[in-house]
């Protein structure tokens, strides 16, 4: 584990969100459940666009860990306990298509949630090649629904990915 913690900056800004938007007569068991569960599954990414937080490298350095497996475990099982049906993204600050291990994250959350949707947002990079198709192939085998690829490169990386 990292020496280093980081602390997302935008949390004392939810914090202020929710604090500001919630009044005394708020009944959390009258809202309806949430329905997407957005996890940075680690804390790196091969790019730095102008538009994410992370182009800056001082304020959100490249942290090569994962979420710790049996923390993960725990929130699914959490999760199995009111047995949630939402979406599951893996997206966020990251890219987690660099997660070494995510289809045992993946599998995972198939067996205990099987009615969820599971998903990933990735820039795409680590899915050119042979390795890229067996990764993918692997993903989904493990118990992926889909994956969104943004393209920032542009419309021409548009065929390689429909292929």
């Amino acid at each position: 584990m990292s020496s280093k913690l980081f602390i997302d900056q935008n949390i004392t800004r939810l914090g202020d969100f929710v604090d500001n938007h919630y009044d005394d007569n708020y009944d959390p068991a009258l809202a309806p459940p949430f329905s997407i569960i957005e996890f940075s599954i680690n804390g790196a990414c091969n790019r730095r666009c102008h538009f994410c937080p992370r182009v800056d490298e001082n304020k959100y350095p490249n942290i090569y860990n994962t979420l710790d497996y049996s923390v993960y475990e725990n929130l699914i099982s959490e999760l199995e306990s009111i047995d949630y049906s939402g979406r599951i993204s893996y997206s966020g600050f990251s890219e987690p298509l660099l997660t070494k291990n995510l289809d045992q994250y993946i599998q995972l959350t198939r067996n205990k949630l099987p009615k969820s949707n599971i998903g990933i947002v990735s820039n795409g990079d680590p899915l050119t090649g042979k390795k890229g198709k067996d990764k993918l192939e692997k993903l989904f085998i493990a118990g992926l629904s889909d994956i969104k690829i943004s393209l920032y490169d542009g419309p021409e990386q548009k065929p390689y990915f429909e292929k």
